[in-house]
C-alpha cells in the first residue's frame, strides 16, 4: 500500500473493524506510518470515552505510572496532520459529552498492548481472523493479544 488512503480503504473493508477493532486499526496505521517514515509531529491515538469518565481516569493513571490497570474505550481514532481519522477516513467526534485521552507516540506501544488485553473490549471483532490479515496486507508485526 502506497498511501494512507490505501491503508484506510483496506481497513474500512474489514468487517466489524469499528466494533472492537478500532484501536487495532489505529495502531496498524501508526505502525505503517512509522515504517514509512511518515509520522506527523502531532500523531496520537485518541481514546474516546462517551457517557462517563471512569475508564478514562483508569487509563490516565496508567499513563502517569500510578497504576498498571488499563482498559478499553468507546472508540479509538487517531490524529494525523491536524485531522482526526478512524478506518473510515476523517472522523467527526459526536456531539455530547466525550472524554478524550490522547496517547502520544512515546506511550503508544506499551499502552495499546496493555489496553488490548483488557476484559472489556467488544468481542465482535475477530482478532484471530483479522489481525493476521492486517499484518500480512500492511507488511507489519502488530504483536497484539489475540485473546482477551
Amino acid at each position: 500500500m502506497k498511501t494512507l488512503n490505501d491503508v484506510l480503504n483496506f481497513l474500512s473493508d474489514i468487517p466489524t473493524i469499528n466494533q472492537g477493532g478500532c484501536v487495532i486499526s489505529a495502531f496498524a496505521v501508526y505502525k505503517w506510518l512509522k515504517k514509512n517514515n511518515s509520522l506527523s509531529d502531532d500523531f496520537a491515538i485518541l481514546y474516546l470515552h462517551y457517557w462517563d469518565s471512569d475508564d478514562m481516569e483508569v487509563n490516565t493513571a496508567f499513563l502517569s505510572g500510578e497504576s498498571e490497570e488499563v482498559t478499553s474505550c468507546s472508540h479509538a481514532i487517531f490524529r494525523y496532520n491536524g485531522k482526526l481519522y478512524d478506518s473510515n477516513g476523517v472522523h467527526i467526534i459526536q456531539s455530547g459529552t466525550v472524554y478524550t485521552l490522547a496517547i502520544t507516540v512515546e506511550h503508544i506501544d506499551r499502552f495499546v498492548q496493555a489496553s488490548l488485553k483488557s476484559y472489556n473490549w467488544n468481542s465482535s471483532f475477530d482478532r484471530h481472523r483479522f489481525v493476521p490479515l492486517i499484518e500480512r496486507e500492511l507488511e507489519l508485526e502488530l504483536e497484539v493479544a489475540l485473546d482477551y
